[in-house]
């Protein structure tokens, strides 16, 4: 590992938690804003492969991630996903961290990302709920409409081959097979979900929190 900051800070970190620093580079830096940029052109020139949010605001992380001359920015669209367990299994959720109100266009580019870091993490055929306020499509409810053509696109096959995406979804019938069969929802990701999309950034910064605390 490397890692920047205040020095004595992190030595203290460490003695206080009984984390040893063999090994370890400890790069000084003036501030949370510095340890950003500097970590992430860290990982930009090679000399690590990735970079990992420490003790510092989101908003200041990201000016390190998005900075166009030492940051991370490929060209590509970029997202956020949040990686949880649950009973034994990985659920990816995205995007409630970096795009605050993706319209439809920017969904399809998320589940896109979302399903490359699932090939990454070897998550085989992979089950994509998209999720709304409910389960049945409601003109009023934007994120029905766009789950629904979502959905449609899957079954287009312009995500991909290996893939199952159904929307809309709630949240109880994406991920307990109990809920949907209740609701008569069936498919191949109704109760099983491994990637939850979610509708903006509120939702799913209080989706994956919940689940934490």
């Amino acid at each position: 590992a490397v890692l920047f900051g205040r020095k004595s800070e992190i030595e203290k970190a460490a003695e206080q938690c009984s984390f040893s620093l063999d090994g370890v580079s400890i790069r000084e830096t003036r501030d949370e804003i510095d340890s950003a940029h500097e970590a992430a052109l860290c990982v930009r020139e090679g000399k690590a492969d990735i970079l990992m949010k420490g003790h510092i605001h989101t908003d200041d992380f990201l000016r390190g991630v998005l900075d166009k001359e030492t940051g991370l920015r490929s060209g590509q669209f970029m997202s956020h996903v949040f990686i949880l367990q649950r009973e034994g299994k990985l659920l990816l959720v995205s995007d409630g961290a970096m795009n605050i109100a993706p319209i439809f266009e920017d969904k399809a580019r998320i589940i896109l990302n979302a399903l490359h870091l699932a090939e990454i993490l070897k998550i085989e055929q992979p089950r994509v709920a998209v999720l709304a306020a409910v389960e049945l499509v409601n003109p009023r409810m934007p994120a029905t409409l766009d789950a629904a053509c979502l959905h449609k696109m899957n079954d287009r096959k312009q995500f991909s081959p290996d893939c199952f995406l159904e929307g809309p979804f709630a949240l109880d019938n994406a991920v307990d097979e109990k809920a949907a069969r209740s609701k008569g929802i069936t498919g191949n990701v109704p109760g099983k979900a491994d990637i939850l999309i979610v509708p903006n950034i509120e939702s799913g910064n209080m989706l994956v929190k919940s689940f934490v605390y």
